[in-house]
């Protein structure tokens, strides 16, 4: 066994390339393997041990500057969060005390309580809570502002030494708001004196993953939202030592496993280097503070379940680049208000991750990965010369103001929607095989339009699949469900691939879907479409039989919508014919869907 490997030869990279070009035949290696993520960045179909020679932070352990690797040397024992909207503060405070006993380190309180009742509020959030061992942090709904002063002044005088933090990020926000007041940042920094332990300035990238964000965007728009808050600081009186301590980021995690997992490892090289440059008396404060949560780009309101496993690989992926907490959104929290089932599946998710897969016993468990350390060292550069960029233009905030932060996401979000549209992106149960018995007119929670500040147009966040839901909920909303026919006839083999490839194409809409196993002839399924009173008629057949199948069907004067599944090469001919609809596997399935809608309303 100990000689095994060197009954092997050796293969250099170069043998390995022309293996691969002679088995191309000619066809372009770039095109064929390369892949070419949105972030816009090349990665190769496979990395040789080699590869890895040109990373220049590959020396240093887990614990160690630049923190790629992670902020400890012994394991990932990340910190499990849950939220709780906060009514009554009694109730939630019975609750926090149950969901601390299931396994939850870090509550979560969304609150929106009246300026003269907080304190008295805190004190009863938090009675009976070991603050020693668990972490509060507290997020407003609305007026975060409002609510960071309240909680200063109460945890300032009476819990002096309570960690958590409060989802502070009013020029992050400013992005989405087109609203910034200077005065609001001075009070963290006030507060920051006495509560050390306390993060007062929580970088939400969050909102722009689901904004439609790259990763690549995540990263750089962060740190300069974060450099913005240091430079603010240092010019008010304090180091960077000070001020880095209350600082802490918020990513939400995509859908792109391995990216997301070299997203994290990135993210801490990234700050740790512009804490370096700071020039602090102790390097221990350059280490990154990360939150992490599910988020809500990729979730659906069709098949919802679905949502359980996209949050469950989202989780893996952040657990395993190494982020201090992590919080798993409820399954239906982009169209409902989660129950105690959700909760719990959510809550167990991250559990069951630690207890059974023991992802918190390793620290960095990605490390030496060929392909996840070249991705990283890829997202490192990138993000860096885009956040150069928006320095040049003067920062963040007048980044936004001249409109350049909605640009690029924008940019980011018009491939994504065209991905999606085509099916190249695959949402399963929305924009890819359907339940077509489910029904769901439960409204999102989000929207995709833009809205426009008084000088420059706002972002916001919306998801990926709102587009075919809206589709789907217009048929369900109708008085009447339309009828597809799917006529088949021919070749076997044709017939079927095309019927199934028009079944799951057509029931995307919500549209009701009758297939066949064949017809002898084709007059025999122009009857049958008669007498079922379809709407739609779609030819399923090889390429060959299609202008038949249009002559009979102009002969018959069929007075309905004629579909053709494919795109043969007699398509003249069958225009000629009078069939002007085809659908395939290059159809932008959105428009067409939204085309069908159309012809059935006249």
């Amino acid at each position: 066994m100990k000689n095994l490997f060197n009954n092997f030869p050796k293969t250099s990279k170069k043998e390995w390339e022309e293996l691969i070009t002679t088995d191309l035949k000619g066809a372009s290696y770039e095109k064929k393997l390369v892949w070419k993520t949105i972030e816009g960045l090349d990665f190769n179909p496979y990395y040789r041990a080699e590869d890895l020679k040109k990373l220049d932070f590959l020396n240093n352990q887990a614990g160690e500057f630049p923190y790629n690797r992670g902020n400890t040397t012994q394991a990932n024992n990340w910190l499990v969060v849950q939220d709780i909207v906060v009514e009554r503060a009694k109730e939630a405070n019975i609750k926090a005390i149950e969901l601390i006993s299931k396994g939850v380190d870090i509550i979560n309180f969304i609150i929106n309580i009246d300026r003269n009742k907080t304190e008295r509020a805190i004190s009863k959030l938090l009675k009976g809570i070991d603050l020693k061992n668990t972490q509060i942090n507290f997020t407003a709904e609305k007026e975060v502002e409002t609510l960071a002063y309240m909680l200063g002044d109460v945890l300032s005088k009476k819990m002096e030494g309570v960690k958590g933090s409060i989802s502070f990020d009013p020029i992050g926000k400013f992005a989405f708001s087109g609203k910034l007041k200077n005065t609001a940042l001075f009070f963290p920094l006030n507060f920051s004196k006495h509560a050390h332990s306390y993060e007062m300035f929580k970088i939400n990238s969050t909102r722009f993953a689901n904004a439609g964000a790259s990763a690549v965007q995540q990263l750089a728009i962060a740190i300069s939202i974060a450099t913005e808050y240091l430079d603010f600081a240092t010019n008010n009186g304090f180091t960077v030592d000070d001020i880095s301590k209350n600082i802490s980021f918020e990513y939400g995690i995509g859908s792109s496993y391995f990216m997301e997992i070299a997203k994290f490892r990135a993210a801490r090289y990234l700050w740790s280097k512009i804490i370096e440059s700071y020039k602090p008396k102790n390097l221990l404060v350059a280490k990154t503070k990360i939150h992490a949560v599910t988020s809500r780009y990729n979730k659906t309101l069709y098949d919802s379940q679905v949502n359980m496993l996209r949050t469950t690989t989202e989780a893996m992926s952040a657990i395993i680049g190494g982020v201090d907490s992590l919080k798993v959104e409820p399954y239906d929290a982009v169209f409902a208000k989660p129950n105690e089932f959700s909760e719990r599946i959510a809550r167990n998710q991250q559990i069951i991750l630690k207890e059974e897969a023991y992802l918190d016993k390793v620290a960095d468990i990605g490390a030496g990965s060929y392909y996840v350390e070249n991705l990283t060292s890829s997202l490192i550069e990138a993000a860096w010369n885009l956040f150069l960029e928006i320095e040049e233009k003067g920062g963040f905030i007048e980044a936004t103001k001249k409109g350049f932060i909605h640009k690029i996401i924008n940019e980011t979000t018009q491939k994504r929607d065209l991905l999606i549209a085509t099916g190249q992106q695959t949402i399963l149960g929305t924009n890819q095989y359907p339940n077509q018995e489910e029904k769901n007119n439960t409204k999102s929670k989000t929207s995709k339009s833009h809205t426009q500040s008084n000088d420059f147009e706002l972002l916001k966040t919306y998801r990926g699949a709102e587009d075919f839901e809206n589709l789907r909920q217009i048929t369900e909303k109708s008085n009447k469900q339309p009828k597809v026919f799917l006529l088949t006839y021919g070749n076997q083999v044709m017939r079927k691939a095309r019927a199934d490839f028009s079944e799951n194409f057509f029931a995307i809409a919500g549209f009701k879907i009758i297939n066949n196993i064949g017809f002898n002839t084709i007059e025999k399924g122009i009857d049958e479409s008669i007498n079922i009173n379809a709407d739609i008629v779609v030819l399923c057949s090889s390429d060959d039989s299609y202008l038949e199948m249009a002559k009979a069907i102009k002969k018959s004067n069929l007075d309905k919508i004629i579909v053709v599944a494919g795109y043969p090469q007699n398509i003249d001919e069958l225009k000629e014919l009078g069939i002007d609809n085809f659908v395939h596997a290059k159809s932008n399935i959105l428009n067409e869907l939204k085309k069908y809608q159309e012809l059935l309303q006249k």
